[in-house]
């Protein structure tokens, strides 16, 4: 990616995954392509420029990439590998729901910008440089999760119902996936410290 020049130093480009949604307006009914701005005004605060990165064709996904300095995936439903010409691919498994297998519930739909777990980070992890902690509180609105990790990754951090709440990838520093929604806790540092590692990352290239 070339530099951008500039009076001042170039802020990075952190690109978020939009989630397509139909919603009814003037016009009749409309896809929209959008974001919250829980996850813009975090990127905002860490010192990137965020931008909202529309569902495209899949061959175009390249161009798109190479124009951001950063990603945020912010999740969404299931895609079916049928739907983009692709097979299943072996490795990791999913606890389709997990109040079936632990007894807890971490779909807290109405709790979502407020602690409802702890959780427990595995200290040599990127994800415990990001928060500054390797014990915090958090909050849960998924009902699925990691069973078995995927090769090439690895668990890094626990709920108190051993569910996985946060993996990273063995073959780069530079991947960090939670379980959590860190967006929604604005008034936590250490929640926020994702999106500050993720800017400070993309700004070094």
């Amino acid at each position: 990616m070339s530099e951008r020049k500039g009076p001042h130093p170039a802020k990075p480009v952190i690109g978020i995954s939009a989630f397509p949604r139909i919603v009814e307006t003037s016009i009749g009914r409309t896809l929209l392509h959008t974001a919250s701005r829980f996850y813009v005004e975090s990127v905002v605060r860490a010192g990137g420029v965020p931008v909202v990165l529309p569902v495209i064709d899949p061959t175009d996904v390249d161009s798109m990439i190479g124009a951001i300095d950063g990603l945020v995936l912010t999740g969404g439903g299931d895609v079916q590998p049928s739907r983009y010409g692709a097979n299943p691919i072996p490795g990791g498994s999913l606890v389709q729901h997990v109040p079936a297998l632990t007894g807890q519930v971490h779909n807290w739909l109405d709790r979502g910008i407020e602690p409802v777990h702890k959780v427990k980070v595995e200290p040599e992890s990127r994800l415990a440089e990001a928060l500054g902690e390797t014990e915090l509180e958090v909050n849960s609105l998924h009902h699925q999760a990691v069973r078995d990790a995927a090769p090439g990754t690895r668990p890094v951090a626990w709920a108190e119902d051993g569910t996985v709440e946060a993996i990273e990838l063995e073959a780069t520093s530079r991947v960090v996936a939670v379980q959590w929604h860190p967006e929604l806790l604005e008034d936590w540092p250490e929640q926020q410290g994702l999106f500050r590692q993720l800017v400070d990352e993309s700004r070094r290239g």
